[in-house]
């Protein structure tokens, strides 16, 4: 009686040891599995984002296009924007809030530019902590003379302030016609 006491303690420690490599093994299998889930998320979030800010972008450069190579349609599309600086050099005609510029003089240069903020739902907010995103639009004008078309160059940056780390950028350029002399 003795030795069968013995075999069945040797057989119960061999299921016990087989047991204890199975739980192991799908320890170690399940850790992989949750961190390529969890990369496999901050992949997607990361698409989401540059996704949205390439929508930002271009509805941003519609506005650009759609205010004549100038931010004045911008308040209209992201109501929330917040003009940072303007050093201008075009007539008296264009007040600081970049009224109609068709009898603006683009003789000399001058540039505008603005901050628009984003929520996590990348809805327009105000600057502040629900603040997740930022997209700054850098217009700068250039003239050959009084009576030459004018280029207007503007410069969006869509990106994540909170990792310092650029999500979006494009560059657009408008060229305003030439008047038609009648």
């Amino acid at each position: 009686a003795m030795k069968s006491g013995t075999g069945t303690q040797r057989r119960s420690s061999l299921f016990l040891i087989e047991l204890m490599i199975s739980i192991f093994f799908f320890a170690i299998a399940s850790s992989v599995c949750i961190q390529l889930f969890a990369r496999a998320k901050q992949i997607s979030d990361e698409s989401s984002a540059k996704n949205q800010a390439l929508l930002q972008a271009e509805s941003a450069a519609s506005a650009f296009y759609a205010g004549d190579g100038t931010l004045r349609l911008i308040p209209e599309v992201f109501p929330e924007a917040a003009s940072m600086s303007a050093s201008s050099s075009v007539t008296a005609d264009s007040d600081a809030a970049g009224s109609d510029t068709s009898g603006t003089d683009f003789s000399e240069n001058s540039s505008e530019s603005c901050m628009i903020f984003f929520d996590k739902d990348w809805k327009n907010c105000a600057p502040g902590p629900e603040a997740e995103w930022q997209m700054t639009i850098s217009v700068s004008h250039e003239a050959a003379g009084q009576d030459a078309p004018s280029f207007s160059t503007a410069e969006i940056l869509v990106e994540d302030p909170g990792k310092d780390a650029v999500l979006y950028e494009l560059q657009v350029q408008y060229h305003a016609p030439e008047a038609a002399d009648l």
